[in-house]
């Protein structure tokens, strides 16, 4: 968990990001490529600012894989969206990015979760969480 946002009049911390593989998490840095994998992401906003933006935006969770060594992955992209609460109170959010069996090749990725709240153009709040390095294998 390294992401926090600090904005003018709020915050954006994530509390928890993780992946595994599912439906069984062995070692969740060494992934059978024939199982789905799972990003998590679960953040709060809180603060005046929030309660200033337009109820149509919504957030944007994107995993992204980079590969490791020769070689690009250029599958994808892996977003889940969820909606954007209009409070300056204290709201939580929680999102799961499946990615199917199968739809990332073998090797070594660097899995990044890409946390943007989206307006329909150009914003200035995006933030990016280290996730770690995953092996998909055959």
């Amino acid at each position: 968990m390294a992401l926090e946002l600090v904005l003018p009049s709020g915050t954006i911390p994530v509390e928890t990001s993780t992946s595994h593989e599912f439906p069984t998490v062995v070692n969740p840095k060494i992934v059978d490529r024939s199982n789905d994998f799972h990003v998590h992401a679960n953040w709060q906003t809180q603060g005046f600012i929030f309660a200033l933006f337009s109820p149509t935006f919504k957030w944007e969770a994107e995993a992204i894989f980079e590969q490791m060594g020769g070689g690009e992955f250029a599958g994808g992209p892996f977003i889940t969206n969820v909606a954007y609460v209009q409070t300056a109170a204290l709201q939580n959010y929680n999102v799961l990015i499946n990615i199917p069996g199968a739809k990332i090749p073998e090797g070594v990725y660097r899995v990044i979760l890409k946390l943007r709240l989206s307006t329909g153009g150009p914003t200035p709040i995006c933030g990016f969480d280290d996730l770690g390095l995953v092996e998909f294998y055959n």
